[in-house]
């Protein structure tokens, strides 16, 4: 590995993302999310209080699939979620995301990948 000064070592496999702010986590979509370029995303059912239905939960990844193309300012995007085609082609439409990290997915096709024009991970 490439040295950088006195024991820092490079990190050359994930890339630098630049201007990006401290990481935002939720559940549900809310309006904070738009002052952020770095969200997190968790809901799997185990990070929702047992009172919360499952067609509550699943309001929810409805609302984020509808919002997911207009957050073009967004850069990073860490899903803690099943993240299933819908869901994912919904994130493919993110104009300027540079890095997404999906936990878990039952995802068939990746090809829509191809759309996210500035993913650098």
């Amino acid at each position: 590995m490439p040295v950088e000064g006195k024991d820092l070592i490079v990190d050359t496999y994930y890339p630098d993302f630049k201007n990006l702010d401290a990481r935002k986590t939720f559940k549900e979509y809310k309006e904070d999310v738009l002052n952020t370029n770095n969200i997190f995303i968790s809901t799997l059912s185990m990070d929702f209080p047992s009172n919360v239905s499952l067609k509550k939960r699943k309001a929810i990844d409805e609302e984020w699939i509808t919002k997911f193309p207009e957050l073009n300012h967004i850069k990073q995007l860490n899903l803690r979620h099943r993240v299933n085609q819908d869901y994912f082609e919904s994130v493919c439409k993110m104009k300027n995301l540079e890095s997404v990290t999906i936990w878990t997915s039952n995802i068939i096709n990746i090809s829509s990948i191809s759309k996210l024009n500035k993913l650098k991970s």
